[in-house]
């Protein structure tokens, strides 16, 4: 599993102060930098660390706020001292796995920061692709995505009905109907059965234990697919 710097508790949020030394320079220089000084007085920094699958693309977002980077092997990604917005901004996040499919959004609500923030342990929602849309009856469709490595991954699917999904909200209330592990690249694939005809919605989630805690995502994208009539 994923390991990280046991600086913070998974919920601490850590400020920070910036000091600048004006001392030993010419009286031009020291005009100049006070000029950039003065224009950042109010800015905050944050700095975001969490976990995705290996080598995906995360991307962070806000108004005013656009930056990628790369998770390392293990699916740990790090956005270090980014300057926010003086605005409240929402913060979304995306990760988009090494086969070039992309997870569903994490947002984290608007806040006006006081000091400088440390942000740790944002789980960021697995990848999910079906082979294809459709399948006849008693033929295996295949399901297939990224998340962090050697977690579990649980596979929620609901028969349609009426033009309305079954899905409710709150995940841990609906009992999995398949479980299944990530490999140590972070790929898990599955098989969806296709018994009867019916329209589906499909989605997974996934989870690991991060020093005796469970850490959990929120859920992928929401998938449909068809089981064909005879």
């Amino acid at each position: 599993s994923p390991s990280t710097p046991k600086t913070a508790s998974s919920s601490q949020i850590l400020g920070e102060s910036l000091e600048i030394d004006l001392r030993g320079r010419d009286a031009q220089e020291s005009a100049a930098l006070k000029v950039r000084v003065r224009a950042r007085v109010g800015v905050k920094k944050i700095t975001i660390q969490g976990y995705t699958s290996p080598y995906a693309q995360v991307t962070l977002s806000g108004q005013s706020l656009y930056q990628k980077t790369l998770a390392a092997p293990n699916g740990v990604f790090l956005f270090d001292q980014i300057y926010l917005p003086q605005n409240p901004t929402e913060l979304c996040f995306t990760a988009q796995d090494s086969r070039g499919a992309l997870s569903s959004f994490l947002c984290l609500p608007k806040f006006v920061p006081k000091d400088d923030l440390y942000i740790k342990d944002i789980y960021l929602p697995p990848t999910l692709t079906l082979e294809e849309g459709q399948v006849d009856p008693q033929k295996t469709l295949a399901a297939r995505g990224f998340t962090t490595p050697n977690s579990q991954v649980e596979v929620y699917f609901f028969e349609k009905k009426g033009g309305f999904s079954l899905v409710k909200p709150a995940l841990a209330k609906i009992p999995p109907k398949l479980k299944t592990q990530s490999n140590e690249l972070g790929f898990f694939e599955f098989n969806l059965p296709s018994a009867r005809p019916a329209s589906f919605r499909l989605f997974v989630a996934s989870s690991f234990t991060l020093e005796d805690f469970l850490l959990a995502s929120p859920k992928s994208n929401t998938l449909t697919f068809k089981v064909l009539g005879l």
